[in-house]
């Protein structure tokens, strides 16, 4: 008889081994599930964070052109005034 209770010991012990590998298993693939998570965030991040410099880029593009020609029509319009009270 001492045998079956052995024998039953050993099968619970094998049987929670089996529950804490399948355990460290599913904590693996939680793990793996989170890391794809966070590098499909960072992927996503790192596109907004490239259009919005890009958008910068082409907004100071565009600034500096305005800001040279609203110097020339200044700079047209002064000479045009100082010529006026001439």
């Amino acid at each position: 008889m001492s045998g079956g209770v052995v024998t039953r010991g050993r099968e619970r012990r094998d049987q929670q081994n089996g529950q804490n590998s399948k355990t460290t298993e599913q904590k693996r693939d939680e793990e793996q599930v989170q890391l794809a998570e966070a590098n499909s965030l960072a992927l996503t991040m790192r596109s907004g964070l490239q259009a919005i410099s890009k958008e910068i880029r082409d907004l100071k593009t565009e600034m500096k052109k305005d800001l040279t020609t609203l110097k020339e029509q200044v700079t047209e319009d002064v000479k045009s005034e100082i010529n006026d009270l001439k």
